[in-house]
């Protein structure tokens, strides 16, 4: 960590101005926090350090934003946003291609990373990080007081937020298995197939040639290969517990998640 950065965290934490402050919106967890622990007092200066320190967090509740984002966007099939590729693919039969299998894991990834990382660079800038330990051995008396008082308080519902099924899903990704444990289960028209971050599911499918079917399925094996779209609520978080494996959807539990460190800032 660069010295420009100890030294905003050093200097406007004891002596800020709130109304200054709740002018850019800063209204949640850690302002409320930060007020009442006294590390945001009334008057003073140090306002432009202080700004950079909660930008820093906003920047990363940005960052989840945008990464869920585009988890959506991997969804979106080539033919719905490309007419002329439409109505070739609708003239011809043929399948566009759509790699959302090689995207929408990965921004999966990125969005876990970054929503997690948002109350620890809260207590980073404003509580007391056992990594800092040497940095915050320089500090005087008063501002490891407030930093203290301020985790005292924090510590609730930053362990809350550790113990959501993402929070555990995020460890799991970056430091245990490499992938998340998540599945995706989409139905077609000929078939149900499973798949997750490693184990891809076909593009298309066509009925299986059985002999003795009847005349309208022998004319069906005869059609184009249909596509296989995936819909965000065709993806599941896979939760273990005491009582075994629960699935719980992964759009809306995402959403939620980016709510929860939202609340924290």
């Amino acid at each position: 960590m660069g010295a420009r950065w100890l030294d905003i965290f050093r200097h406007p934490i004891s002596s800020v101005n709130c109304t200054a402050c709740e002018s850019f919106g800063f209204g949640r967890l850690g302002k409320r926090l930060a007020r009442a622990t006294g590390i945001l007092d009334s008057g003073g200066g140090g306002i432009d350090g202080l700004l950079v320190m909660w930008n820093a967090v906003e920047n990363k509740i940005a960052a989840a934003d945008f990464f869920l984002s585009e988890m959506g966007r991997d969804l979106v099939p080539p033919e719905a946003t490309d007419r002329t590729m439409a109505a070739i693919a609708a003239s011809t039969g043929v399948v566009l291609g759509h790699p959302w299998q090689g995207r929408l894991y990965h921004h999966l990834d990125a969005f876990l990373a970054m929503a997690r990382s948002v109350p620890d660079i809260v207590r980073c800038c404003f509580g007391i990080d056992p990594v800092m330990g040497r940095w915050l051995s320089t500090l005087d008396a008063g501002e490891i007081a407030r930093r203290e008082a301020f985790q005292r308080k924090f510590d609730k519902p930053f362990g809350l937020f550790k113990q959501l099924p993402l929070s555990g899903a995020r460890n799991v990704t970056l430091h245990r298995q490499g992938t998340a444990p998540v599945e995706v289960q989409i139905t077609g028209r000929w078939g149900i197939y499973t798949g997750g971050p490693l184990e891809r599911i076909p593009e298309s499918e066509m009925p299986a040639i059985i002999p003795g079917n009847d005349p309208a399925s022998m004319w069906a094996q005869t059609l184009p290969p249909q596509p296989i779209r995936p819909r965000a609520s065709d993806f599941w978080l896979l939760v273990d517990s005491t009582s075994g494996q629960a699935r719980v959807e992964l759009f809306p539990e995402c959403e939620s998640f980016l709510e929860q460190a939202r609340q924290l800032v």
